[in-house]
């Protein structure tokens, strides 16, 4: 009976030991997506801040050609008469 009992009891031990051997693992897979979402949010705004960047530099530039371009006036054809 004690035997029994004894059985019984490390059979219990590992069958919780086998439960939050699996609920650490989906916990830490938990983290690494989490984490991996994280970086693939951070990777992406990098990107749009590099184009948001590169489209403010592009008009930066457009806006000073536009300054630096002063409009040509039209000679007005004289009549001679």
């Amino acid at each position: 009976m004690l035997e029994s009992k004894r059985a019984t009891i490390e059979g219990a031990t590992q069958t919780a030991n086998e439960k939050f051997a699996r609920a650490e693992e989906r916990e830490a897979e938990f983290r690494r997506d989490r984490q991996k979402q994280r970086d693939d949010d951070a990777a992406k705004t990098m990107r749009l801040r590099a184009l948001r960047l590169a489209k403010e530099a592009a008009e930066r530039e457009a806006r000073a050609k536009a300054a630096n371009e002063k409009p040509r006036k039209l000679k007005q054809a004289t009549t001679a008469g």
